[in-house]
């Protein structure tokens, strides 16, 4: 009985339902508890399924019963390494108690076993042949668990733990991109998507309605997480929805009935300080409705409208907006403005926001005459400028023609014509105010007044009045990328007109109780806009109590985990270390689409939560979400559960529509991932393609693939967050650590988007040469080593934490101004691709410019062919700074790496990893510097 269910339990073991086997495996035991092999046979599968403790028990038990065994059988009670089983059970303790140690949080075994674990340790000692597998087996898994054991054997637990901690915090801390020719960010100033708020259903269906979903009906605390958050549309979208929600009697009473926490995060300051103005505004209008102070009420809420609406604004708005940033500036860092009670400011992010709203504070030297002049090279028709959006689809067009056709009907003016206010804006650059302040701009409302029989004379009168009298939009200028030598010139290039309200009176009309406030009521456009503010307005009245909007600066991807971590200083009381949704707006576009999405953003979500964004740099390149699902993460939605622990919502929608993922509970049963094998060969494809991405296709269908092996280093923390035993993530590492990984998959060379594979993949293996990847690589490892959730037997000479220095080299760029394809790319450096890293090679008299061509030949061994020795060359991907206009580099390596390529006379360039084009000059080796 105890056999058949032993064999039973080995039946399920080869075919991975590891909970069955172990069953079977405990009955056997039940049966026949004198029986050593079936504890064993328990403990590999509990190992396997990486219970590292449960199996360090287990062989406990089998060692234990074999002595009894053997001194029934009248030998010596002490196994030696002529017993199979012995050597098995010394073998999977060693390894049990390396990953356990790395992977589980509970307290090591203290003396209770001592002697027993001696005696399996004194197996080493036997006499045997050390040509057999086995024993170098034994041998090479003790060495790793004696070496890791007696490095910590003087630390106390919470070292232990101090150490992990630390190396937790110094992943965080590791990019996770290539670089950018230099660090300057572009400022994206008007969004271009619907408002939506996050209780509705995805893509405007009702399927996953938080508001008609019984599981959130009595939901106390709401948190939202917008990365790269731009003008907030969505964050106050979703606040009018809630606070409707929680106020169907719309008496705008203050609540404490919920509490909702808003996280806006955003890489640019000058983002989240143009949203902090407008929430500044905002609550300036709530005091002047206290006082009933009308006329400033439509100065506010007018003010509103130009900043959110376009490029030039009358100059009172302008004064507005001024003093608002120079109360900022004195009131943020005090906390003592009135926006305390609800906005909480990052720490390390208050000065970058305090410096955007100090340039804000004071007149920029900046004219509409001159912006104007700087963009009418964009149009192609002095009446045919950029009004286009405002006009929208089809649709749009016939009731805004519709709309026209009934005002003049009606003997209406042109604050009911949406197609006159169009037509003016088109030839004055000027959106029409409210009635009540028009009468500030004579030109302006003489061509109102006659706008249906008006003259050239009055229009150019009217043009001439906004050129002279109308000011900037402070808000679209920051005195980085707008001041940009090759970039910026001064003032933003623009390549659309003005925000698209058609998108905001979808909302209104969705959310609006009855006609709009009196106030409200001028053009169009200035209705819409003032409707919308205005419900703003009402939800944080309502919600003066119970929201708190924290705001960092950062990239969402590695800023999340920093920001709930505690890297980034403090935070606002109760705030949330899980959101109910994630809006990342088109972010991944350039931050490795889906599969960064799943490993930074879903592990904050709260239990069946969603990740959602959009997809606005290279729309037409997808057929359906599936394609777009491959392409990042190399696989389909159906195995993405299995491999990544999230489900992909809509994947055969197109990327005309959002994207949704939605958090699963972790970790999954084994039962329900991937094989060991599978997992192994698709992480063998994704490093491959991480460190040789295919050839981009041109503009507008270029797919950005920004990772690098810091990344990857992610993809592997985050599986053990899935489910999957730690030495299975280890055992992949561990070859390739040792350079002996080999695959049947080859990395996708030809034009991106990567397709779907249409045959099944050659079973015939090679070794994928890791060797000019390995600087990079052992910087990582050593960084983050007692991070890691698995073990590793490193190489005696790699380098620990303390062997590592970051260096620094002055570049001189490359002149690619004549490089042909500077004709359908553009210009082949600049500052907002991350696609920057380092070649570093040995050869005298070698140029290195075909080398970043080498990179797939370089995985395939092919550099020993082209006449290099292996290893001279090094692939470094994460760079610590790139700054190409000052002409500086900066990247960390491991000091004997340096000091052999001194000695050996190696050099240094930067390329471009989608254009395989060297961007910099090569730099000697003794050139490079060490910083302290």
């Amino acid at each position: 009985m105890a056999e058949a269910a032993s064999t039973q339990g080995g039946t399920f073991y080869k075919d991975g339902q590891y909970t069955k086997a172990q069953e079977c495996y405990e009955t056997a035991i039940r049966l026949s508890p004198k029986e050593p092999k079936y504890p064993s046979n328990l403990s590999a599968v509990l190992y396997e399924a990486g219970k590292y403790s449960k199996a360090i028990t287990a062989i406990r038990l089998s060692w234990h019963l074999l002595q009894a065994k053997n001194e029934v059988a009248g030998q010596s009670p002490t196994p030696t390494v002529a017993d199979p089983l012995a050597v098995k059970l010394a073998i999977r303790f060693a390894k049990a108690c390396s990953h356990r140690f790395y992977s589980e949080e509970e307290p090591q075994a203290g003396d209770k076993f001592k002697d027993i674990d001696e005696e399996i340790e004194s197996l080493l000692l036997c006499p045997a042949d050390v040509d057999d597998v086995k024993i170098k087996d034994l041998q090479a898994a003790w060495l790793q668990w004696r070496e890791l054991r007696d490095s910590k054997v003087q630390q106390s637990l919470e070292e232990c733990e101090a150490e992990k901690t630390a190396a937790r915090k110094r992943l965080r801390s590791i990019s996770i991109f290539k670089s950018p020719e230099e660090p300057t960010l572009e400022y994206y100033t008007f969004g271009h998507d619907d408002v939506h708020s996050f209780l509705n259903g995805i893509n405007h269906s009702l399927d996953y309605s938080l508001d008609r979903n019984k599981d959130y009906a009595d939901k106390h605390v709401w948190s939202f997480l917008f990365g790269g958050s731009g003008d907030a549309r969505h964050a106050f979208g979703t606040l009018v929805h809630l606070s409707q929600k929680f106020n169907k009697a719309a008496k705008l009473r203050p609540t404490n009935a919920f509490e909702v926490r808003l996280t806006l995060m955003d890489i640019h300051p000058a983002s989240l300080a143009r949203v902090i103005v407008v929430i500044s505004l905002i609550q300036q209008v709530l005091h002047a409705r206290l006082s009933k102070d009308t006329a400033r009420t439509t100065e506010l809420f007018t003010t509103l409208f130009y900043v959110y609406a376009t490029y030039l604004m009358p100059d009172y708005c302008r004064q507005i907006v001024m003093d608002t940033a120079k109360a900022l500036v004195d009131e943020l860092p005090e906390k003592k403005n009135s926006l305390s009670e609800c906005l909480f400011i990052n720490e390390q992010s208050l000065p970058a926001i305090v410096d955007v709203l100090k340039y804000w504070s004071t007149p920029l030297r900046k004219t509409p005459k001159q912006f104007i002049k700087n963009n009418s090279m964009n149009c192609l028709d002095p009446y045919e400028n950029f009004a286009t959006s405002m006009v929208g689809s089809d649709v749009e067009q016939q009731r805004q023609k519709a709309a026209s056709i009934r005002n003049q009907k009606a003997g209406g003016d042109i604050y009911g014509d949406p197609a006159a206010e169009k037509t003016v804006y088109e030839r004055t650059w000027a959106l029409i105010p409210p009635r009540s302040l028009l009468p500030r701009h004579p030109a302006l409302a003489k061509l109102v007044k006659e706008y249906l029989s008006a003259s050239d004379s009055l229009y150019a009168a009217a043009k001439r009045e906004v050129e002279e009298t109308w000011k900037v939009n402070h808000t679209i200028f920051d005195k980085y990328s707008t001041e940009h030598p090759d970039h910026g010139h001064g003032y933003p290039n623009i390549d659309a007109d003005f925000l698209d309200t058609a998108t905001f009176r979808k909302f209104v009309e969705e959310f609006r109780h009855g006609p709009p406030p009196s106030f409200c009521r001028g053009g169009a456009n200035f209705t819409t806009m003032t409707h919308f503010f205005s419900l703003v307005a009402d939800a944080m009245s309502v919600l003066q109590n119970a929201l708190v909007v924290e705001v960092v600066v950062s990239d969402v991807m590695t800023g999340t985990a920093k920001l709930l971590a505690g890297d980034l200083g403090a935070r606002p009381k109760n705030a949330p270390m899980h959101y109910t949704r994630a809006w990342l707006s088109n972010v991944p576009d350039y931050t490795n689409g889906l599969l960064n999405n799943v490993v930074h953003i879903t592990p904050y979500l709260e239990p069946k939560g969603l990740v959602l964004w959009n997809c606005l740099l290279n729309t037409g390149n997808w057929k359906t979400v599936t394609d777009y699902c491959y392409n990042y993460t190399l696989l389909l939605p159906k195995d993405v559960p299995r491999f990544l622990g999230c489900k992909v919502v809509n994947p055969k929608d197109s990327l005309w529509f959002d994207v949704a993922i939605q958090k699963m509970d972790l970790p999954l049963p084994l039962e329900k991932l991937a094989s060991k094998k599978e997992l192994h060969d698709w992480l063998g494809h994704l490093l491959m393609s991480t460190i040789c991405s295919g050839y981009p296709s041109l503009p507008p269908f270029k797919v950005e693939m920004p990772n690098n092996l810091g990344a990857f280093m992610h993809v592997l923390m985050h599986l053990h967050r899935v489910g999957f035993p730690p030495h299975w993530i280890g055992d992949f590492m561990q070859s390739v650590v040792s350079n002996n990984l080999v695959t049947s998959l080859e990395p996708y060379q030809g034009r991106l988007p990567v397709p779907i594979p249409k045959q099944v993949k050659s079973e015939k293996t090679r070794r994928v040469h890791l060797d000019g990847w390995h600087a990079g690589l052992q910087v990582l490892i050593a960084a983050a080593r007692d991070a890691l959730p698995f073990a590793l037997s490193l190489p005696a000479d790699f380098p620990s934490l303390s062997d590592i220095a970051t260096y620094s080299a002055t570049v001189t760029r490359v002149d690619l101004t004549r490089d042909p394809r500077g004709s359908v790319w553009g210009p082949l450096t600049g500052p907002f691709s991350l696609a920057v890293g380092a070649l570093f090679f040995r050869g005298k008299g070698r140029t290195g410019n075909n080398l970043p061509e080498m990179l797939f030949g370089l995985l395939q061994g092919m550099p020993v062919a082209a006449g290099l020795a292996d290893p001279c060359v090094q692939v470094v991907l994460g760079l610590e700074h790139v700054d190409l206009l000052l002409g500086k580099v900066s990247w960390k390596m491991g000091r004997a790496w340096h000091a052999r390529m001194v000695r050996e006379g190696w050099v240094m360039m930067l390329f471009r990893t989608d254009l395989r084009a060297a961007v910099t000059k090569q730099v000697d080796a003794k050139l490079w510097i060490e910083i302290v």
